[in-house]
């Protein structure tokens, strides 16, 4: 492993242990996740720990030629699979907005390249008819180095990117591949569930 990445694991070790501790004190609240993402934000300003040589953008496919949405580079994560921290790096080629989505898991994100519109919402139904829910734009936040977001596992967002590259650090309250009921809200009323992301490579 490089000087870097012996750099890098040994201040994600001591972030993650930081984070460990504010969750098991506070509980799991908006204010508890907000002062996880204080914790995460630091790292994101420390560029040369996550440098495109070692994490690289997705690759274009080799028939259509378009990069892949985004790859998640896993950096960290217990062995329960709880306290999951990501890279994710976005090389969108393009304006792109995903769909309002939640996580349901807490999450931090803080960022490391680029800008990334963050666009949150309100859930407007109650939620109990199946395949069925609205929601509607609370406010925006822009997530850049310095800056970041914290969401509760029901808070719903989606991310507006202008085409250029981005690289973010995901916090998670447990591994992406446990996420397997979030909900994505659709234009018309209705809801999906979100599969796991499987664009993961590990690299702890």
């Amino acid at each position: 492993m490089s000087q870097a990445g012996q750099q890098r694991n040994e201040a994600i070790s001591k972030i993650v242990q930081r984070i460990r501790e504010i969750e098991k004190l506070d509980g799991v609240t908006p204010e508890s996740i907000a002062k996880i993402r204080d914790e995460l934000i630091p790292l994101g300003l420390q560029k040369d720990m996550f440098l495109e040589s070692e994490f690289p953008l997705p690759a274009p496919h080799p028939i259509t030629g378009k990069p892949a949405r985004n790859i998640l580079y896993l950096l960290s994560q217990d062995d329960d699979q709880r306290f999951a921290l990501y890279l994710s790096a976005e090389n969108p080629g393009g304006v792109r907005t995903n769909k309002p989505h939640n996580h349901t898991a807490w999450a931090a994100i803080a960022g490391v390249v680029g800008r990334e519109l963050n666009i949150l919402y309100d859930r407007t139904d109650n939620g109990k008819i199946p395949g069925k829910g609205t929601v509607q734009k609370s406010h925006e936040h822009m997530v850049e180095a310095g800056d970041g977001v914290a969401l509760m596992p029901e808070d719903v967002h989606s991310l507006y990117l202008n085409g250029e590259p981005t690289m973010t650090l995901h916090m998670y309250g447990t591994a992406m591949e446990n996420m397997t009921s979030r909900v994505s809200f659709n234009e018309n009323g209705t809801t999906e569930i979100r599969p796991a992301n499987p664009n993961i490579i590990d690299r702890r």
